[in-house]
Parts: C-alpha cells; structure tokens; sequence
C-alpha cells in the first residue's frame, strides 16, 4: 500500500473503518515479515478481526 494512501470514512461501512483501526495494522506487519509466496491471499486475519467485530456490535 501506498504512504499516501487515504482511507475515506465515506467509502467504507462502519464494519469496514473499525477493521481498518484494529486489524488492518496487523496485517500489514505480517505481510512484511512474511516470505510466503501466497502472503497476500492469506486474509484470515483480515476474517477474523471482521467476525469478531460483527459478533462485539451483535450482542
């Protein structure tokens, strides 16, 4: 991603912007730190940071 890169509250669902300030730091480290050919397939922190965000605002 870009250093200049501009995330607009607009764009994205209230899901989306709160999966954007808790997992998506996250992620990114691990595709730095990864040498696996597939590593950016591999979205299942991504999933998981979205479940748990859904579960926290269903209950």
């Amino acid at each position: 991603m870009k250093t200049d890169f501009v995330l607009m509250k607009s764009s994205v669902t209230e899901d989306g912007f709160e999966l954007f300030k808790k997992d998506v730091q996250g992620w990114f480290l691990y595709l730095d730190r990864s040498v696996a050919e597939n590593k950016f397939e591999n979205i299942s922190r991504l999933e998981k940071g979205l479940a748990k965000i859904r579960e926290l605002k269903n209950r």
